[in-house]
């Protein structure tokens, strides 16, 4: 399936949510791209956005290709397999890159999302997911603001590989897709026939104008998670 852009593909993926959950209590999605998934399917289910500040940690040769991730907490998450294939310095490099990512999104972002309750149905959205690290490090780190038992933490994107469904169906209670994983799977740009980049201002203006309501209501807005 080719989805016309971010929004098309939210709204077909809040359709699909429908079907799951009678009600969502907080929408969590990872900057930029998500922000413009996220915003169709909280309309919907009328709750709050918060972004989860997650950077990847990129192959040193290729770029694009995520070897890990940081969660915001700092956390390191690369497995052991791609650790023996990249040379330290390097990969120390690649952290560091992540590292100075992710406290620009928190600078960036602070304050423009209310705070969550730890109980309740909460899920992860983004554009689509490829390697799944970046999914992977920040449903780790909601697991720990949401632990088993306290209620669902799931997942949902528009387009997935079937590598991707698999790194990540540990770290949650549910996956949600519109299109059917893909073996084949290349790049989450491939899916969409616009697949521009959301812009910073972008995402700050819809939290703001989106969320503010919520903020006004709990009167706690969140520096970080």
């Amino acid at each position: 399936m080719i989805f016309k852009d971010r929004w098309s593909a939210g709204r077909l993926l809040s359709e699909k949510l429908a079907l799951r959950f009678e009600k969502i209590d907080g929408l969590y999605f990872l900057p930029r791209g998500g922000i413009e998934i996220a915003l169709p399917i909280a309309q919907n289910f009328r709750c709050p956005i918060v972004p989860v500040f997650v950077a990847k940690v990129r192959h040193p040769w290729e770029p694009e290709y995520a070897i890990g991730a940081m969660d915001e907490g700092g956390s390191v998450h690369v497995s052991e397999k791609n650790r023996h294939f990249v040379p330290a310095e390097e990969l120390e490099f690649s952290i560091a890159q992540a590292a100075r990512n992710v406290e620009n999104q928190k600078r960036v972002y602070a304050g423009l999302s209310p705070v969550l309750p730890e109980e309740g149905t909460f899920i992860l959205v983004d554009d689509g997911l490829a390697t799944g690290e970046s999914c992977k490090a920040a449903l780790k780190f909601l697991r720990a603001r949401h632990p088993a038992g306290t209620g669902t933490l799931g997942l949902g994107v528009p387009c997935a590989s079937t590598s991707g469904i698999s790194n990540v169906r540990r770290e949650c209670d549910a996956i949600i897709t519109v299109d059917t994983p893909d073996p084949d799977f290349m790049a989450v740009g491939n899916y969409y026939e616009n697949f521009r980049q959301v812009e910073q201002d972008t995402v700050v203006r819809i939290l703001h104008d989106y969320n503010e309501p919520f903020i006004r209501r709990v009167l706690k807005p969140a520096q970080s998670l």
